[in-house]
């Protein structure tokens, strides 16, 4: 749709701001009070950087990577849940109870998407995920301020102390170098492909017109890759073509491949496969389109026509002959 990558565009600022606000909302009530209520703000300030380092991840490293979710994305999740679960709500208003759920609904649901999407090889559903992105951010901060206003009418402040804030800092700083230390290699090369609306149904010996993206931000010089388009019915190769694009950090071209003449009727699969010449990295991504009915027209037109024709001088030959019998019946039998 037109209008998409506007949409996600201004959801990507909105939840930036949300994420920034809300880390300082926290930050703040975490250097005003102390004891229990201290403990809360901190738990509370995890969720907002788990959240932020989130969203931040996404600019660097492809979503279609099962390997990211297993081994950042799904943890992740799972340590924002606990962190939100360890905030004592005991003595506040049920609407916390609802902004929580909502919340872990929201972060949960596009990690299902996102694995669906991998095991089927469909298109990314972008616009839906920053809308849940977004939904999940909103329910963060509206949860943080409502969270501050709770304590701040319920609870006197103390004296403000950045000392928490740095021993804080220090300890995020240490646990993030401790998780790119041990967490494994994940390539960031991204290869997306998409159909055009007017190529999703097509005829045999019709040509298929598609969209291919290249992303590769760790490469650092620019390099040949091999690129194989095939047209797979029911696993089956019918049409390949091999061509040669210069690659270096992304590469956005549209290409075509044309759909053979005996290919039958049904839906067919488009199969784009790229790799180097020393096939270290390879990626492949799969499109759906569909084939319609190569019948001719003009030759159905001419049986129509043929067929009307026939009829025509079948019905003039009745008509001749009934004529001739009428004028034999007539001289026979004169008046």
């Amino acid at each position: 749709m037109f209008f998409s990558q506007p949409f996600i565009l201004a959801s990507d600022f909105i939840q930036h701001v949300m994420l920034l606000v809300s880390c300082g909302i926290v930050t703040l009530g975490y250097c005003m009070y102390r004891d229990t209520i201290r403990a809360q703000h901190r738990t509370l300030l995890m969720v907002v950087v788990i959240a932020a380092f989130w969203i931040v991840m996404e600019y660097f490293v492809p979503v279609k990577l099962l390997q990211f979710h297993l081994y950042t994305h799904i943890p992740l999740i799972l340590a924002l849940i606990a962190y939100l679960y360890r905030i004592d709500l005991t003595d506040m208003p049920p609407s916390f109870m609802v902004l929580r759920r909502i919340i872990v609904v929201a972060t949960l649901v596009p990690a299902g998407i996102d694995i669906v999407q991998i095991s089927l090889m469909a298109q990314e559903p972008r616009l839906l995920r920053s809308l849940l992105k977004t939904i999940e951010v909103f329910g963060l901060y509206v949860f943080v301020v409502q969270f501050a206003r709770h304590y701040r009418m319920q609870h006197e402040a103390t004296i403000f102390n950045l000392t928490p804030v740095k021993r804080f800092a220090t300890q995020a700083v240490v646990a993030l170098m401790l998780f790119f230390v041990s967490a494994p290699s994940v390539g960031a090369f991204s290869l997306t492909t998409r159909i055009g609306d007017q190529s999703t149904e097509l005829k045999a010996g019709d040509r298929l017109y598609f969209d291919v993206e290249i992303k590769w931000p760790e490469n650092d010089r620019r390099q040949d890759l091999r690129v194989e388009y095939q047209i797979l019915s029911d696993g089956q190769i019918i049409a390949s073509e091999k061509v040669l694009r210069a690659v270096e950090t992304q590469a956005s071209f549209l290409d075509y491949i044309v759909v053979p003449q005996n290919a039958l009727e049904g839906m067919k699969e488009l199969n784009v496969f790229i790799e180097t010449y020393d096939q270290s990295l390879s990626e492949n991504i799969s499109a759906t389109f569909y084939v319609a009915s190569s019948e001719n027209k003009m030759l159905v037109y001419f049986i129509i026509l043929a067929c009307a024709i026939a009829l025509v001088i079948m019905l003039v030959i009745v008509q001749i002959a009934m004529i001739m019998r009428t004028q034999k019946a007539l001289q026979a039998h004169p008046a």
